[in-house]
């Protein structure tokens, strides 16, 4: 009963408390900035708001059309007060699912996930033309009416810079209009490296499952990850980005470089680190051994 009265009391938290917790990095029906923009629709309106506008900070600008949060919201078909921000991302990656499970129907059922994972990572430098990015729902129904006036296949994907090239018109609380005649021409200018990228794709994935892959598995943890989780727990004391003043304390840059350094932390520790030579290494090994040897030691 006591666990039952403690969880209510932990969840039972207050919107002007959850606010002051939370600050601008996570925004919601109860932030300012969301009731204010409401209330120029009228008050009693519902306020809709998806997941990804929740997580995004309360500053966040699509970077598309440029419009801040508090533009961003309109009203919906049910006269109800919509905030949506969605993914956008390269519709190849239905092109190499497809080819997937043409090769083999049942790759998602008996392939173990870190597998497809793995997989999925490889392929993606190699023909995805833009990375996922976090976009207005109204950008993100443009690139649609744009694929449907240029005619193109079910895989294209229209890319951030080429949705902003083709909008006309773009106002706060409203949906957007574009040039049909750039939204052709926009196609036509990426039709041929489209059809290259879906034969690099086929390629890449029959060989894959003819074990004719280009990567090992990994076996540990690769030092990007490292690094990740040293800022992470950095973070969790308090020492935001300290990363970088850790690797330059003297205790540590005096040392010796024995191994490879990658990622970000390399460009931290390239002007810090001197590496020494094995005649260095040695003299300064004798030299501390000389500083600590005792007189027993020295009368042998």
């Amino acid at each position: 009963m006591r666990r039952r009265e403690r969880r209510a009391q932990s969840t039972a938290i207050s919107t002007e408390d959850l606010a002051k917790r939370v600050g601008a990095e996570l925004d919601g029906v109860w932030s300012s900035t969301v009731q204010q923009a409401a209330l120029k629709f009228g008050q009693g309106r519902k306020i809709r708001l998806n997941q990804n506008w929740t997580v995004l900070p309360q500053r966040y600008q699509c970077p598309i059309c440029q419009r801040s949060k508090p533009d961003l919201l309109r009203l919906d078909s049910k006269g109800e007060v919509m905030g949506a921000i969605v993914e956008h991302h390269d519709h190849i990656w239905n092109f190499i699912n497809a080819e997937r499970r043409r090769l083999r129907p049942d790759w998602n059922l008996h392939e173990p996930a870190p597998l497809r994972l793995y997989f999925s990572d490889h392929l993606r430098p190699f023909i995805e033309r833009f990375a996922q990015i976090a976009i207005c729902e109204d950008c993100n129904n443009i690139e649609a009416l744009m694929k449907a006036a240029a005619d193109a296949d079910a895989f294209f994907s229209f890319s951030p810079q080429e949705i902003a090239a083709a909008l006309t018109d773009v106002r706060p609380h409203e949906r957007h209009q574009f040039s049909h005649a750039e939204a052709r021409r926009l196609h036509e200018a990426a039709r041929e490296v489209h059809q290259f990228r879906l034969k690099v794709a086929s390629v890449l994935v029959q060989r894959a499952f003819e074990g004719k892959h280009w990567g090992e598995h990994p076996i540990g943890p690769s030092m990007d990850t490292v690094e990740l989780v040293a800022e992470i727990r950095l973070a969790a004391v308090g020492a935001e980005n300290k990363l970088r003043g850790y690797f330059e304390r003297d205790g540590v840059t005096g040392g010796v470089v024995t191994g490879p350094v990658s990622g970000q932390a390399r460009r931290f520790r390239r002007g810090k680190y001197r590496v020494l030579t094995a005649d260095q290494v040695l003299a300064r090994y004798q030299a501390a051994r000389a500083e600590t040897r005792s007189p027993e030691d020295e009368d042998e």
